[in-house]
């Protein structure tokens, strides 16, 4: 069912017509939808990327996205209800991001660092985000997964920066020259 652009629908009529088409668009992936009485949410495990999910709902008069990643967009127009995303992620999916992240800048992952969340969230928005198709970053993931937890750190609660921290303390040239020499190319 689509809304006429002139019809803004209440959460519940939203609510009806996500909870059919998204699980039809990714049979694959199970996702749970608030209640018609709670504030509107949209959870699931990996699967789909945010924005995959936000084009089956497409444009809805009234109402937009956001990511509970990310949290509130400090430019969203006022007047618009939210419907958020809740993704979650798999350890793989975290480890890999992190690997990308120090991949593609001088830093580690740190969630205090100004536009550090939105390069991290920007990584793991893919369809697929615990396989990067490149053998040396999956070996990089899988040597990091598998290697024990450095003793005398002092963890970080966030699992993403968990992952950065194991990542730092192993060294990731280490892991990368581990990586290179055991994948075939």
């Amino acid at each position: 069912m689509r809304f006429r652009l002139s019809t803004k629908p209440t959460w519940a009529e939203l609510r009806a017509r996500l909870s059919e088409e998204v699980p039809a668009a990714f049979p694959a992936t199970s996702f749970a939808f608030s209640s018609a009485d709670d504030e509107p949410l949209v959870s699931w495990h990996e699967g789909p990327a945010e924005g995959s999910v936000a084009a089956v709902m497409g444009e809805v008069p009234g109402w937009g996205c956001q990511s509970t990643m990310l949290g509130p967009d400090p430019d969203a127009p006022s007047g618009v209800r939210v419907v958020r995303f809740e993704r979650s992620f798999s350890d793989a999916a975290l480890a890999l991001a992190v690997v990308r992240y120090q991949a593609s800048g001088v830093r580690p992952f740190e969630r205090s660092r100004p536009g550090a969340l939105e390069r991290l969230w920007a990584i793991l928005e893919e369809d697929d985000p615990s396989s990067s198709g490149y053998p040396i970053t999956d070996a990089i993931r899988d040597l990091l997964v598998a290697a024990p937890e450095p003793d005398g750190v002092a963890w970080s609660d966030d699992p993403a920066e968990r992952w950065s921290q194991k990542l730092a303390a192993i060294g990731y040239d280490a892991l990368w020259n581990q990586a290179y020499a055991s994948v075939e190319l």
